[in-house]
């Protein structure tokens, strides 16, 4: 199983009108989307959208607690 972290510049809302304005109204700002499975850019995120990368890493641990984050090594 896959799991990617995409920054985005949007956050969708519900649309619920008993939601709260926080979850029911679409955002712009910095969020962190999380996919999980393998990655395309023709679908959307499957596992939610966070204000930080370790939000996304946060949740993406509890779904896949065996999961190992890749570190990008240094370019030279």
């Amino acid at each position: 199983m896959e799991a990617h972290i995409i920054k985005t510049n949007f956050k969708p809302g519900s649309g619920d009108h008993e939601d709260e304005p926080v979850v029911r109204e679409e955002r712009f700002g910095e969020f962190y989307g999380l996919h999980i499975g393998a990655y395309s850019n023709t679908s959307t995120f499957q596992g939610g959208a966070y204000s930080s990368i370790e939000e996304a890493q946060k949740y993406a641990s509890t779904v896949c607690p065996s999961l190992v984050w890749n570190k990008r090594e240094p370019r030279t």
